[in-house]
């Protein structure tokens, strides 16, 4: 369980998705779409540029694979659930792109 220290920010942004979505306030919102925004930015470059995508190799963190896919689930689960629709197809996208590139690092290891 020592990569629960690892993760703490993505733990913190599925917090901050939930208390958004239950509190609706319009700040909260913003910054949800924001950090949306941003992520798929930052997803997209690193699924297209072998470049970015060996630094993300390098900077592998311990915690396991399912670790991630829950919090990516969630976030879009919750955000589909309070209609939230356009920012769920955002962390749907986020989730996809993130499976891809894993695939991808995968294929390139020989696994």
């Amino acid at each position: 369980m020592s990569w629960i220290k690892e993760v703490i920010v993505d733990l913190a942004v599925t917090l901050f998705i939930i208390a958004a979505v239950l509190l609706s306030d319009p700040w909260m919102s913003y910054v949800i779409w924001a950090y949306t925004g941003i992520m798929l930015i930052t997803k997209t470059i690193v699924l297209s540029s072998d470049n970015f995508m060996q630094i993300v190799n390098k900077s592998k963190t311990n915690a396991p694979d399912w670790f991630a896919h829950l919090l990516y689930a969630i976030n879009t689960l919750v955000l589909l659930y309070f209609s939230w629709w356009y920012a769920s197809a955002g962390w749907a996208i986020i989730w996809l792109f993130s499976y891809l590139t894993h695939r991808k690092l995968k294929a390139r290891k020989g696994q």
